[in-house]
């Protein structure tokens, strides 16, 4: 199971936390996409001693 920690990055919040013992994450963002539009989602996981460090992102679209 990974440890270590995780940031998540929306709508110029930045969030990090803990991995828990099943290698999950619960994170709170409050209102990153208050406003219509694109808006990146940014993960980036800083690994462990058997798991490497990875970063994804992707793009969300908000209509109102």
């Amino acid at each position: 199971m990974p440890t270590g920690t995780v940031t998540v990055t929306a709508g110029g919040v930045e969030v990090s936390g803990k991995l828990d013992k099943h290698g999950r994450l619960n994170l709170h963002l409050a209102n990153p996409f208050a406003r219509p539009g694109e808006h990146t989602v940014t993960a980036v996981y800083d690994g462990d001693e058997v798991f490497s460090a990875s970063e994804t992102s992707e793009v969300l679209s908000v209509r109102r």
